[in-house]
């Protein structure tokens, strides 16, 4: 495992096996020495507050719904923003 202070890897996925998760983490940590570039760790995050998880479940409802199905988009907006 990649250590040096770092609280993160690359997110799982069950289509990579760890071990080559590792090496990616160890091969960016390389990169960023050589070109002298400060490595970065961020996390997938789409809200911050606890409370804003409906309105997060809102949006990807809507995201879901085509198009085609909602007549006026700038209408629904004012719905949900008002």
């Amino acid at each position: 495992m990649v250590s040096e202070g770092l609280s993160g890897f690359l997110p799982g996925d069950p289509e990579v096996p760890q071990r080559e998760l590792e090496k990616i983490n160890r091969d960016l940590i390389n990169l960023g020495r050589e070109l002298n570039i400060p490595l970065v760790a961020t996390n997938d995050v789409h809200y911050i507050f606890r409370e804003d998880a409906p309105i997060h479940e809102l949006l990807l409802c809507v995201a879901l719904i085509p198009p085609s199905m909602i007549p006026n988009t700038s209408k629904w907006m004012a719905i949900i923003i008002t």
